[in-house]
């Protein structure tokens, strides 16, 4: 019980931050549902080749600070995959994460789900993986759409 009210706080005081500073408080939420409520994450190591997939992490400061602090922050998580009663496949899968996890989620879980919802698509995060949607004929774009940073919707052809 105490677990829950010590996250119910954090929720708390996170939310007055959001609405102190004026941050994007959609994504807030996401962070606090993945890392606060929930406490899962996909994967939680950092991978061999993150720096080939992501170099600018390596020269800039920004980026770099940003992955060190979501590495240190998942692995405190469980694995969500780890969970006995998860479906073989997903019917939709939401893929909106932190700025260097995306692509590996995706990596880890495009086999698993049927309809793919992607946000922020003009990003870093999710460049590859549009890319990699496009080129792959087993995909068939639902949606592509640029408002903001963007989003796709995306139908697995089994």
């Amino acid at each position: 019980m105490v677990l829950k009210i010590e996250k119910m706080i954090m929720f708390f005081i996170v939310l007055n931050a959001i609405k102190k500073n004026g941050w994007n408080l959609i994504n807030y939420i996401l962070i606090i549902i993945k890392y606060i409520l929930l406490n899962e994450v996909i994967w939680n190591v950092e991978p061999i080749d993150f720096y080939k997939i992501f170099p600018q992490c390596l020269t800039n400061n920004m980026y770099k600070h940003w992955n060190e602090v979501e590495i240190i922050n998942m692995k405190q998580c469980n694995l969500f995959l780890n969970r006995s009663n998860l479906p073989e496949c997903f019917d939709v899968l939401l893929l909106d994460g932190g700025e260097f996890t995306t692509y590996y989620e995706f990596q880890i879980l495009k086999s698993r789900c049927k309809i793919l919802m992607l946000d922020n698509i003009n990003v870093d995060k999710c460049k590859l993986i549009v890319e990699e949607i496009k080129s792959d004929k087993s995909w068939k774009i639902i949606k592509n759409d640029n408002t903001r940073n963007g989003y796709l919707i995306a139908e697995k052809l089994f």
